[in-house]
């Protein structure tokens, strides 16, 4: 069985935690770090995923960059989401192959 080993990262930053989420896949993935759950405290931020368009947003980019929202497109699908302080997240990191490749059931 392999370890979970769990982090509150407190307020993070989505680029820094971003950055720390794809070194632990890349760990994970060459068999130099078990499985991982963090939950980072992100500023404001809006994530876009593939399937996402900036029509769906109410306002301008340049109206949330004033307010200091960020924007983000990530490898996901999906739309816009938001994410903010005192809003728990949490990322899983894990052999997904080592638990039958079902991300449903797992």
């Amino acid at each position: 069985m392999t370890t979970l080993s769990v982090a509150h990262l407190g307020p993070t930053g989505y680029r820094e935690g971003l950055a720390l989420q794809e070194s632990l896949v890349r760990a994970r993935a060459a068999g130099r770090t078990g499985d991982w759950l963090l939950y980072p405290d992100h500023p404001p931020v809006l994530t876009v995923g593939r399937s996402g368009s900036r029509e769906s947003l109410r306002t301008d980019p340049e109206t949330l960059g004033r307010l200091g929202i960020e924007i983000f497109e990530v490898a996901r699908g999906g739309d816009f989401t938001w994410h903010g302080p005192g809003q728990l997240v949490g990322y899983v990191i894990c052999d997904l192959p080592e638990r039958g490749r079902d991300l449903r059931r797992f």
